[in-house]
């Protein structure tokens, strides 16, 4: 009876032991499960997540909006190069050149017009100019026109008067009127429509120069002087200015360039002087 209640009683000694020693294996254990259960029933983890989304996501905002501001900063950098070249292109356009020849006739000799006298009064000249529009219709111009001559075939013996003077030739000769370079300073207006044939009106001021020289072999007596000669002598000169008016078309050739046919008239030492010119514009 002793040995029965002495096993019971180590028995449930025993079974106090093993139940202690759970309870401290479990004790110990709970806490890192609880913190693992923690961490995962919480949303720290998924915040952290989510942090670290946004963050990304921010960077690349960034990088795209430092993108898009370099982008539109290169974009206004060449918009801004193109007006600027717009504008250099825009007043390069206002100037032009122009080069053609011009057909003249002069009345410069028509005072020897008689008996055996032989006038060639047309003359055929370059004409170079240069023009800047201050408007799209007004424009200002400069030119040159290159020398010129007309001449007149006199027989021997032949009497009469040059600009109001006095001469005789006793001799076979031949007498010629050069105009030296002209110059030309005026303005032009045009129609400056969009079609491509336009009209224009040119008003100004030409300069000219000119010297009246005699080819003989004999005598020529002019205002009361005797010259006795055996080649080309100039015996008077005159220089001055004179008003000039122009009027024609223009055909527009491209953008840039243009095709003209102008009539010109003007006066040279109280002579009239006109005729048609065909011309080449280019602006630049």
């Amino acid at each position: 009876m002793k040995k029965l209640l002495l096993i019971l009683i180590v028995l449930s000694l025993s079974s106090c032991v093993n139940s202690n020693f759970t309870l401290v294996e479990k004790n110990i254990s709970e806490p890192g499960d609880r913190f693992l259960e923690l961490i995962h029933s919480s949303n720290i983890v998924s915040e952290v997540s989510e942090v670290s989304e946004v963050s990304e996501v921010s960077e690349v905002s960034e990088v795209s909006e430092v993108s898009e501001v370099s982008e539109v900063s290169e974009v206004s950098e060449v918009s801004d190069l193109s007006e600027q070249t717009l504008a250099i292109s825009d007043d390069l356009s206002k100037t032009y050149f122009n080069s053609g020849m011009m057909f003249l006739s002069m009345d410069t000799l028509n005072d020897l017009k008689g008996t055996g006298i032989t006038i060639d009064d047309d003359a055929t000249v370059l004409n170079f100019g240069v023009g800047y529009n201050i408007s799209p219709n007004l424009a200002l111009e400069a030119g040159i026109l290159t020398e010129e001559e007309i001449s007149a075939s006199i027989s021997s013996g032949l009497t009469g008067t040059i600009n109001g003077i006095a001469y005789t030739v006793n001799a076979a000769a031949a007498l010629k009127a050069k105009a030296n370079n002209s110059y030309l300073l005026g303005i032009k207006y045009s129609s400056a429509t969009e079609s491509p044939l336009n009209f224009n009106i040119k008003v100004g001021q030409m300069f000219w120069d000119i010297d009246y020289i005699a080819s003989l072999n004999g005598t020529l007596v002019y205002g009361g002087t005797t010259y006795t000669i055996s080649e080309e002598l100039e015996f008077d000169s005159a220089k001055g200015n004179d008003p000039y008016l122009g009027f024609g078309v223009t055909y527009d050739l491209g953008d840039t360039s243009s095709f003209g046919l102008d009539y010109f008239a003007s006066e040279i030492d109280n002579d009239n002087i006109s005729g048609f010119s065909l011309a080449y514009m280019r602006k630049f």
